[in-house]
């Protein structure tokens, strides 16, 4: 892969800047490169990636070449190894909430742009009864999740029981799904990864969403708003002008009792982690 790839940029004038992240067992990397004084994202895989990653890679290349919305990054070029985009110059929204330049123009943006990657990416459901990522969510928010703050550690016993409750939490999961009426879902998409890592404000104040390797489209988008919303919901103060439109969004969000006592299952969960540290 390395040298593949190196070769290409060489020969497209693309000048390396840095490799953001590199994984040794994925044989794949994030590279930061350069060219006619422009900065671009390469994601790059390796013959040798496993399967499962590289059909995450293609998934995430064809998303990108089908998809030009103005919420997504610029997709440049592609192929078998490689895929090109622009480097957006910003923060992560985890970041933005660190430093407390969320405003409620930010976030009105977030909670249409959210709508909009629904409503330009949904197909025909695949799968009506499939409620695997709402578990997925669930499991991340209480015991490790896009929190990016592992060097706290989790006492063995807090470990041990935060399973035993999420054994718990999803007995009243199920319960909860077979009384919602998946009518009012939004379905035949799902980002499978959405979460406050994967947003990008960039200079201008716009909001930008990365990282589409986990889409599908089967399933429920609404469970993805939801693990956002929670993130968000959890980390801003109650006096705050933006605390209001996120539970004006969440009450939006969640039509009928099942959905917010589903709802309710995320908000609980992040605040059993100690490592969902930012309060802003």
């Amino acid at each position: 892969m390395i040298n593949s790839v190196e070769n290409y940029l060489e020969l497209n004038n693309y000048k390396l800047v840095e490799i953001i992240q590199e994984n040794e067992r994925k044989k794949t990397k994030l590279i930061k490169v350069k060219k006619d004084s422009q900065y671009y994202i390469v994601k790059a895989i390796g013959k040798e990636s496993p399967i499962d990653i590289k059909n995450k890679f293609f998934i995430e290349v064809e998303y990108y070449k089908n998809h030009q919305q103005e919420y997504l990054p610029k997709f440049i070029e592609s192929n078998e190894e490689l895929l090109i985009l622009e480097f957006i110059q910003g923060k992560s929204l985890r970041e933005t909430l660190i430093d407390n330049s969320l405003d409620t123009k930010i976030l009105a943006l977030l909670i249409k742009n959210v709508q909009e990657i629904y409503i330009n990416s949904k197909r025909k459901n695949k799968d009506p009864n499939n409620f695997k990522n709402v578990f997925s969510h669930l499991s991340n928010l209480l015991q490790s999740g896009p929190i990016q703050t592992k060097d706290i550690k989790v006492s063995f016993y807090k470990r041990i029981l935060n399973k035993l409750i999420l054994l718990v939490l999803k007995f009243k999961l199920r319960w909860y799904i077979s009384r919602i009426d998946k009518e009012d879902l939004k379905n035949g998409f799902m980002h499978g990864d959405l979460h406050y890592n994967n947003i990008i404000i960039n200079n201008n104040g716009d909001v930008k969403f990365i990282d589409f390797e986990n889409i599908r489209y089967d399933g429920f988008f609404d469970f993805d708003i939801m693990y956002l919303y929670a993130m968000l919901e959890i980390n801003i103060n109650e006096d705050r002008e933006e605390r209001k439109l996120i539970e004006y969004a969440i009450n939006k969000l969640c039509k009928n009792k099942w959905s917010k006592k589903i709802y309710n299952l995320f908000r609980y969960s992040i605040s059993l982690n100690n490592r969902f540290t930012i309060k802003i």
